[in-house]
């Protein structure tokens, strides 16, 4: 199996796990969209891209080579002008941040961190690991306004998550 061959199926199956928990009273359920990219282009949010960055190969033994990919997850979530009663409440990043957190993790076991250290292995339908160690590298933290006369106020997280796996050659 090619790096390359690990790599769509590890990115295939990270897709799959995270798609399974978008359901009404799943992990993710406040997630509108999940994209195999970090182009969030539907403008339905929040959302999530996930894509493959990096593959890297190190030889490890005879016939045998350790393969590493590292995924991008960016999550993204926005808080836009509402109307309380008679109380306008503008954008703000609280709010915004209040939507992006748990989709993240949300500290009880939910969110997209959650899920990942929870796969551990990335095993997939057939109960093939895929993965021998994963890690959730970094979460980065990032937030936006956007134009506009009604003023949008995003939050982004970056999420590095890596996997390996050895493979024959």
């Amino acid at each position: 199996m090619t790096m390359e061959d690990v790599g769509a199926q590890q990115w295939a199956q990270i897709m799959t796990i995270l798609q399974a928990q978008m359901i009404p009273g799943g992990q993710l359920a406040g997630l509108k969209d999940l994209r195999k990219s970090l182009h969030l282009w539907t403008g339905a949010l929040p959302a999530a891209g996930v894509q493959l960055i990096e593959l890297t190969e190190t030889p490890r033994a005879t016939h045998r080579n350790l393969v590493t990919t590292l995924f991008h997850i960016l999550v993204s979530a926005e808080s836009t002008a509402t109307v309380n009663g008679s109380t306008e409440v503008p954008a703000n990043l609280d709010a915004a941040l209040a939507t992006l957190q748990p989709l993240v993790n949300d500290g009880t076991g939910n969110g997209i961190t959650a899920i990942l250290r929870a796969n551990f292995g990335l095993v997939n339908a057939s109960g093939q690991p895929l993965a021998l160690r994963t890690q959730v590298k970094s979460v980065r933290y990032y937030n936006d306004i956007g134009a506009g006369e009604t003023p949008q106020i995003f939050a982004y997280a970056l999420i590095g998550f890596e996997a390996q796996v050895e493979v024959s050659i």
